[in-house]
């Protein structure tokens, strides 16, 4: 597939005033197009194309929604901001985009090579829709995502109500591969063995801590939920299954969410509140995370 061909005049930001507040401003260091994945040269402060070719260059701080000579102003939109940017009829809806090794350039991301420095630059909503969601991983690529382990929560026997916590706390062990270190989350692969196809909220934690009683509703405590919870709600709907005969499965993908485990910890936990009222067997329900 190779890097995107943008033409410039399909760049189209949002121009609602909330929208307008996110966009930045800076000079140009260099010939830039409407497009481009761009970084701030930290020797003088100047807007360039973005690469991920050095640690530097990958550093993006988003893409460009004008073109500017040297020296005359640029903006971009960027950090996180998760705003939608026209790009024309050109993505593949789903896929996500990282910066090229080409300067100013954006590949889908499965396309780096183990040498690359990765910097997502968001994911496709649509084939001419990009959802800006810069994310500097700040090492070299080092494969397509993972699954983690399965994992098999013990669930209660007893009809469930909406609102109800699923299942308790489990532990993702080694998400990360140093204590506090960062992961980006893409997606769940579910498997319902009930074959009811259960709508449920998925919470990822940073410890061991209960979000309320097993088939109760939650009742974490404030200052609980804002330090654990770094994730979530990432809702499975009963429209993400395909029925294979006697077993429900899914795979639940977005943009791609980076989280961070406790410092003396490689370890997140997993739990969950259900969105459906159905009864289950223990361990009807098996959740595999997929990581990059």
């Amino acid at each position: 597939m190779g890097d995107l061909v943008i033409p410039v005049l399909n760049v189209i930001a949002p121009s609602t005033p909330a929208d307008f507040v996110l966009r930045q401003y800076g000079t140009a260091g260099e010939k830039i197009d409407a497009g481009m994945s761009l970084y701030q040269d930290p020797t003088n402060t100047l807007i360039k194309k973005a690469s991920a070719t050095t640690a530097i260059k990958a550093k993006a701080v988003g893409i460009a929604i004008n073109s500017a000579e040297i020296g005359q102003g640029i903006g971009w939109v960027g950090s996180n901001d998760k705003i939608i940017l026209e790009m024309g009829p050109i993505l593949v809806q789903g896929e996500i985009y990282a910066v090229s090794v080409n300067d100013g350039k954006i590949v889908p991301y499965r396309e780096l090579i183990l040498s690359n420095f990765v910097t997502i630059i968001g994911w496709a909503k649509s084939n001419h829709e990009l959802v800006v969601d810069v994310n500097v991983i700040g090492s070299v690529y080092s494969g397509w995502a993972s699954f983690a382990p399965k994992i098999t929560p013990v669930l209660d026997t007893s009809v469930y109500a909406v609102g109800d916590v699923l299942f308790n706390p489990v532990e993702i062990p080694n998400a990360t591969s140093v204590n506090g270190g960062d992961v980006t989350l893409m997606g769940f692969q579910i498997t319902d063995e009930s074959d009811q196809a259960p709508a449920f909220d998925i919470y990822m934690l940073i410890g061991n801590i209960a979000l309320g009683t097993i088939n109760v509703a939650p009742n974490i405590a404030d200052v609980l939920a804002s330090f654990y919870i770094v994730g979530g709600p990432f809702k499975v709907v009963s429209g993400d299954y395909a029925d294979l005969g006697g077993v429900q499965t899914g795979y639940i993908t977005f943009g791609p969410h980076i989280m961070n485990t406790n410092i003396d910890s490689k370890s997140l936990w997993m739990s969950a509140v259900s969105q459906s009222a159905f009864t289950f067997a223990a361990s009807d329900i098996k959740i595999r995370p997929m990581f990059l």
